[in-house]
């Protein structure tokens, strides 16, 4: 039974219930007042029913309403999407590039010089300058510079030349040029010239030569410069090298006394000479010998009294904190001064072996030699001196000599650097 006919079913039987109330109710007034009614009506009096049982409704049974399952709603499935399978892209292959062979060079044999053999210079006693082609001359008054190439040249191996340049006046250029030697033209030649260039001659004989060069132009009457050069032509080179002056140390038993060892080195050098053939000429034409202990140091042309101590020194194994490597004699003598290991002449200093002796020939206060000392002997300075006659020598002063300039003190320089 649904809800709607138990609600109609429950209205039915409360109606029937107050219709069966309202009968009662109205029975009983009846019986309580019989004599009122209308006065003008007989009352009719009807026997008395027999009585009628007052029905006793029937309980009706409250309707236990049937339970309404609460309905279980039926499980909707979640869908489960359909997987879609994943595309797997088609492998594109990756093109093998085609392998392009690397040439392969043609091996190129290396070509075997064919051996020159060295040419022997012949010596030409009048070579003739080789021309230069003719240039035109630019506008303005003629003008030429000129210097010689060196100032010293050898004998049938390093020639001698004037290097010249000229500008303006009316080309073409000439030149005259022309070399004496002893009084005598040994070399004359006059040729048409470039404006820029060198012009030599190869000497066969040692001896001093004159180079003159006359350059000019085509005007008329011409333009003219003349240039001269004295030259230095020395006989066969000679060079020294480490194993020549080095034989001439190997009898020397060094000590490790660097005053005694210094001496044993540097009278190991005693009787050397500069030779007469090698030497070059300054601009005074003073000459400057080539000297073993200059090529040591690399000035081979230099004056060498200073070299020749740091030559002694080196092989004498005396380190360059005592007595430097240098060229010059004021270099020297300030290394000392700064250490408070120099001594004028005359302060009552006496020098000892292995000290440095100053000399100043010109009295300009100035030292330009150097010497190393021996000792002193009766009073007389004992010392032995490179570049000195053009050699190695030993030399005497007087302790009051006013040449002297004054000491480096070995001693000193060696508690220096304790």
């Amino acid at each position: 039974m649904t809800l709607d006919k138990m609600k109609k079913y429950m209205a039915m039987l409360m109606a029937g219930c107050l219709l069966l109330s309202c009968a009662g109710v109205a029975t009983a007034m009846a019986e309580e007042n019989p004599g009122e009614g209308s006065p003008d009506l007989a009352v009719y009096q009807e026997p008395d029913p027999t009585p009628i049982p007052t029905p006793v409704p029937t309980p009706v049974p409250t309707p236990v309403p049937t339970p309404v399952p609460t309905p279980v709603p039926t499980p909707v499935p979640t869908p489960v999407p359909t997987p879609v399978p994943t595309p797997v892209p088609t492998p594109v292959p990756t093109p093998v590039p085609t392998p392009v062979p690397t040439p392969v060079p043609t091996p190129v044999p290396t070509p075997v010089p064919t051996p020159v053999p060295t040419p022997v210079p012949t010596p030409v006693p009048t070579p003739v300058p080789t021309a230069v082609p003719v240039q035109q001359g630019s506008t303005g008054p003629f003008a030429a510079t000129a210097s010689a190439t060196s100032r010293y040249a050898i004998a049938n191996e390093k020639a001698m030349g004037i290097h010249y340049r000229i500008s303006g006046g009316v080309a073409p250029y000439r030149l005259k040029f022309q070399v004496t030697f002893r009084g005598s033209t040994v070399s004359s030649h006059d040729i048409p010239c470039g404006n820029n260039d060198t012009v030599t001659y190869m000497p066969t004989q040692p001896g001093q030569y004159q180079m003159s060069l006359v350059l000019y132009d085509s005007a008329k009457p011409s333009h003219s410069i003349t240039y001269t050069a004295g030259v230095t032509v020395q006989g066969k080179a000679t060079f020294e090298y480490p194993e020549t002056w080095e034989a001439t140390l190997k009898d020397v038993q060094l000590t490790g006394d660097m005053a005694q060892d210094l001496i044993a080195i540097a009278e190991s050098q005693l009787g050397y000479k500069t030779s007469s053939n090698r030497f070059i000429t300054d601009e005074q034409d003073n000459k400057h010998y080539y000297s073993r202990y200059g090529e040591w140091y690399g000035a081979p042309y230099s004056e060498w009294c200073a070299m020749y101590i740091a030559f002694c020194a080196h092989y004498a194994n005396v380190p360059e904190t005592v007595i430097p490597k240098e060229g010059g004699c004021i270099p020297l003598m300030d290394f000392a001064k700064v250490r408070s290991a120099y001594h004028v002449r005359g302060d009552g200093y006496t020098p000892a072996m292995g000290d440095i002796l100053f000399l100043d020939w010109t009295g300009e206060g100035i030292p330009v030699h150097v010497g190393i000392v021996k000792g002193v002997v009766d009073g007389k300075l004992q010392t032995i001196e490179g570049n000195t006659s053009n050699g190695v020598a030993n030399k005497t002063y007087d302790l009051d000599d006013e040449h002297i300039m004054g000491y480096s003190s070995m001693q000193q320089l060696i508690e220096y650097n304790k």
